[in-house]
């Protein structure tokens, strides 16, 4: 791949060698380099590179295929690190974060519904569809009357909580649940339904 603003030589391409023979922290010397050669430090970093004098930082993913976005609507759900652990024990590479946040934006796979489709509730969920505040919420899960899972990613106390925690509590507190301010269709789905 030639450069098409500066057209190196044999000998520029001797003096690019030399300038990152001791590694790449030697800017000062690359910015000498590049005046004197009349070009950017980005041009000669490039040609430092297509010459083998350093390796590309620049590392070309292979483009996600069927059994890895599988893998992503399975676990969707799940955090990004617990997607990226799933990817690589099914032997596939590692992956940024980053770059699965954006494969499931392009697959559509909105996370929270994902948690949702799993039988997995924030307490926020679980609010909204019961309809009751925070506080009162925590209160049943301080007094073990709702089991919930304390979330470790994030810095103030949250939970996540399962849909089968959720119907075991509705049913073993039917006197303190106020059944006036759930959301009766999600109500309905969560005592019939697949989590139950």
């Amino acid at each position: 791949m030639s450069n098409v603003k500066y057209q190196f030589n044999e000998h520029d391409d001797l003096l690019i060698r030399k300038n990152y023979a001791a590694g790449t922290k030697r800017s000062g010397a690359v910015n000498q380099l590049a005046k004197r050669l009349g070009c950017s430090r980005t041009t000669i970093h490039r040609r430092a590179v297509e010459i083998g004098a350093i390796r590309s930082t620049h590392h070309k993913r292979s483009p996600w295929n069927e059994e890895q976005n599988l893998i992503l609507e399975e676990n969707a759900h799940k955090s990004l690190n617990a997607i990226n652990q799933a990817l690589i024990r099914k032997g596939h590479p590692s992956h940024s974060l980053e770059g699965i946040r954006r494969q499931l934006w392009r697959l559509n796979l909105d996370r929270r519904l994902s948690k949702n489709d799993a039988g997995i509730y924030s307490q926020a969920d679980v609010c909204r569809l019961m309809g009751c505040y925070t506080k009162t919420l925590q209160r049943h899960i301080r007094l073990g009357l709702l089991k919930a899972e304390k979330r470790a990613d994030v810095t103030q106390t949250e939970y996540l909580i399962t849909a089968k925690d959720l119907k075991q509590f509705i049913v073993n507190n039917i006197s303190i649940v106020d059944f006036a301010t759930i959301d009766k269709y999600w109500l309905v789905d969560l005592l019939t339904g697949k989590h139950s």
